[in-house]
């Protein structure tokens, strides 16, 4: 090859005798993008969709696929389970779409709509969404076997809605009658041809909430609802009955009636002394039975028998002849006690015996009669004792049944205004009607069936109700509450079963196991189990406002623009600590990954392990983020930025790897979730795209760094400037689409068209070992530029580098 005279050189060709017999062999592992360190690395720089999933080896980024657009004023983006729930406005209301997917995420399945709010304007769509899941178990008294009712949460709106949505094809409460519905603590969408209602259930029977083809959310607020309850309902009985009724008889009759008789005589006398004598014609008797009438029959006697027991008749009467059976009466109420009279001689006192008496005049008496306490109510009833035969008894009462019966008073209500008047209605007696009449129950609630999702304010006393899930005994119901203000928060998050939260200045945690609970310990009372608020901080980074909040390693972490908090304890009082001053501009960037918390402060990507938190993002060269969104799907951090020149930027790191990579974006990204179905972006022009499919068809590129003017001594510690070329590189790819590789020399910008174009796949396919050698040129700088389009696989690349120029023609 002939030489080129030394004054026809150009810059740059000159040889340099010391370095005409060097040469290095360089194995090249790519490691990521890093835009600063860009000398002897082989790391990328204007990389475009390549990925680090393969990391050694490098491969594109998986082409996105939209799975749903349409939202002109997009929001938010939530996923959780098998769904994802966007947030947007249309109008001048704030919904929420809860779209159900496809097995594999790749599609929509079904979409179910909710209200928000209504009355808003453009700066609505502006505000960040804060969406939590909250598992309250749906017995207080038996959280072990108990199930739980799954709510979801979104902040600021401060709104609820159940977790899972059903649709049925029948109204749910048909279904639940027919005992093919069982799972309460769900939404059931009722699909009657192209409309959708909603239903939920309201303790007795599924409520429709929403209109048609919408649900309506819960309002957070502590609603305070107004009703009035003076202690008086109206009666459910149809008539009167105390467990008493008027006795239906005139006189009384038990069977005996006091006798008309004053001394006894049945016309025999008792003998008490003497002897019998046979010249007396006395005729003389022994009597037979213990009571009236008794028997008598003559006694034979002999002289000198005793007469003492005998009977004789008198020589004249004094009263009349008795011939009945006498009894004597105890007790002092029905039924008395009557027991025989035995052994009854003449002239004893009989007035104050009883004998039985004919039923043919007054029926009998069978039952115990009572007295009634007049104009007391309920009334009171007491026995009535004395009673003789014939007495009047149509005052009087009887039971009507064994029964406890709950003994009410009735009262008339008077009066069209509140409050009303009542009066005791009296003179009620068993079967009159009260169906129209009221009766005090001392119970000032609310009324059976109303909504047990706010509280509820009685105008009658001013008492306050809340209904709760264990009001004694493992039962629910209403009980006297003072309603607390649930807080305004910006940002939460769900740890040890309370509901964490941040406004501007604050931090707040719920009760434990209640997200409506915000009641806080008094001077008198505190309890573990109460809500907890912060105070103000005292340092001066620490007083400004929130920006942003989430749960790591166990603890809740609170961010301010420039500071970190820690919450520690694990039931109330709860304390706020300083960590470090480092803080996020967006609460969207925060993400933990792998173990590690990542955020984006106003210059850095910074990660945090529970010591000082460290830098990871100065490979991506900006100055100044102005705006970062993030997501995770466990191994890769994805972050959308924003600079202050407006350049949008998205960015993969990998934790696995520890190393960067870059996918284009044309578009703001407003959101990333992660659920089982995948990684997803929402995007400012309303298009949700799911980032991981597992499709490669995509173009990509990127220039790699391989030679440089700088070159280091291994026998001294400085730097000398030495030409450098390439006289050869092979590597090995795996193609499935197509791919180029061209040179650039020192600071040429690539150009398809004037770019010394290397290699070319030209169809190519599999496993493709690639050798090249460069122009025979020096250069102080020497860059590879690779682009191609589909998936292909860079292995290692060997390359031989040999310094100081030379001559060509």
């Amino acid at each position: 090859m002939a030489k080129k005279k030394n004054d026809e050189l150009q810059y740059g060709q000159m040889p340099l005798p010391q370095a005409q017999n060097s040469s290095t062999r360089l194995k090249v592992n790519w490691s990521g993008l890093n835009k600063r360190q860009v000398i002897d690395t082989g790391v990328l720089s204007m990389e475009n969709n390549i990925s680090t999933m393969e990391a050694p080896y490098l491969t594109p980024s998986q082409q996105r696929r939209n799975i749903l657009d349409g939202y002109n004023y997009p929001i938010s983006m939530f996923g959780f389970d098998g769904f994802l729930v966007v947030i947007y406005r249309e109008s001048s209301k704030v919904k929420l779409d809860y779209i159900v997917l496809n097995k594999n995420g790749t599609g929509v399945r079904d979409i179910y709509t909710g209200l928000v709010k209504t009355g808003v304007d453009s700066d609505t769509d502006v505000i960040q969404r804060s969406m939590v899941q909250f598992n309250v178990y749906e017995s207080a008294v038996d959280v072990l076997d108990g199930e739980y009712v799954k709510k979801l949460l979104l902040f600021p709106d401060k709104v609820s809605m159940y977790m899972k949505i059903v649709s049925v094809s029948e109204n749910p409460n048909s279904l639940y009658e027919k005992g093919e519905i069982t799972a309460l603590d769900v939404m059931y969408c009722f699909v009657s041809g192209t409309n959708k209602r909603y239903y939920v259930w309201r303790g007795e029977e599924f409520e429709q909430i929403g209109g048609s083809n919408y649900f309506s959310l819960d309002s957070l607020d502590v609603v305070v609802k107004n009703y009035y309850n003076d202690g008086y309902e109206k009666s459910s009985d149809k008539n009167y009955n105390d467990g008493y009724k008027r006795i239906d008889k005139n006189y009384y009759n038990d069977g005996f009636k006091p006798t008309e008789y004053t001394e006894f005589y049945d016309g025999y006398a008792r003998i008490t002394s003497g002897t019998y004598d046979s010249e007396d014609d006395t005729v003389y008797f022994e009597r037979i039975g213990d009571y009236s009438p008794y028997t008598y029959i003559v006694a034979v006697l002999e002289d000198g028998d005793s007469l003492r027991g005998l009977y004789r008749r008198p020589l004249s009467p004094l009263s009349k002849i008795t011939n009945t059976t006498f009894y004597e009466r105890s007790g002092m109420s029905y039924p008395y006690t009557y027991t025989v009279v035995k052994d009854l001689d003449y002239g004893r006192n009989v007035s104050n015996y009883y004998e039985k008496a004919q039923s043919s005049q007054y029926p009998i008496t069978n039952t115990t009669l009572y007295k009634r306490t007049p104009n007391k109510y309920p009334y009171e009833y007491t026995k009535v004792t004395g009673l003789e035969y014939g007495d009047n008894i149509s005052t009087y009462y009887e039971k009507v049944s064994d029964k406890e019966i709950e003994k009410k008073a009735y009262y008339k209500r008077s009066g069209s205004l509140k409050p009303y008047t009542y009066t005791a209605v009296s003179g009620l007696d068993y079967g009159d009607s009260v169906s129209k009449y009221y009766i005090k129950t001392d119970d000032y609630s609310p009324p059976e069936g109303s909504s047990t999702n706010c509280y509820w304010k009685n105008s009658f006393n001013n008492d306050c109700y809340r209904y709760s899930n264990d009001t004694g005994e493992g039962k629910g119901g209403f009980a006297v509450a003072i309603p607390p203000a649930f807080p305004n928060l910006k940002y939460a998050a769900v740890h040890l079963s309370r509901l964490f939260g941040v406004d501007n200045d604050r931090v707040h945690v719920s009760g434990f196991n209640d997200y409506s609970n915000w009641n806080l310990d008094t001077a008198t009372e505190s309890n573990e189990s109460n809500a907890w608020c912060s105070a103000a901080q005292s340092n001066t980074k620490a007083n400004g406002e929130f920006t942003g909040l989430t749960v790591y390693d166990n603890h809740v972490v609170c961010f301010k623009h420039d500071f970190m908090h820690e919450i520690y304890n694990n039931k109330n009082p709860f304390r706020l600590v300083d960590i470090y001053a480092e803080g996020t501009i967006d609460n969207r960037s925060i993400q933990e990954v792998d173990g590690k918390l990542i955020f984006v402060s106003d210059d850095e990507v910074k990660v945090y392990t529970g010591s000082n938190p460290r830098v990871i993002g100065y490979y991506l060269g900006i100055d100044t983020f102005t705006a970062a969104v993030s997501g995770s799907d466990g191994r890769n951090y994805y972050l959308y930025c924003e600079d202050d020149s407006d350049n949008k930027y998205l960015f993969v790191y990998d934790t696995f790897v520890g190393q960067w990579s870059e996918q284009t974006v044309d578009f703001s990204v407003i959101g990333f979730t992660h659920n089982k179905n995948g990684m997803f972006m929402l995007t400012d022009g309303g298009t949700v795209y799911k980032m991981d499919t597992g499709k490669y068809n995509i173009d990509w590129s990127f220039e790699t760094d391989i030679s440089t003017a700088l070159t280091s001594s291994s026998s001294s510690s400085y730097q000398t400037v030495n030409i450098k070329h390439i006289s050869k590189f092979q590597m090995l790819a795996y193609i499935e689409g197509d791919m180029k590789i061209y040179a650039l020399y020192d600071n040429e910008v690539f150009d398809s068209e004037t770019s010394q174009l290397l290699y070319d796949s030209n169809g190519k396919t599999g496993m493709q070992p690639i050798r090249l050698k460069p122009r025979m040129t020096a250069n102080y700088s020497f860059k590879l530029h690779f682009e191609g389009h589909g998936y292909v696989r860079l292995y290692e690349m060997e390359l031989r580098v040999v310094a100081g120029g030379e001559l060509y023609v």
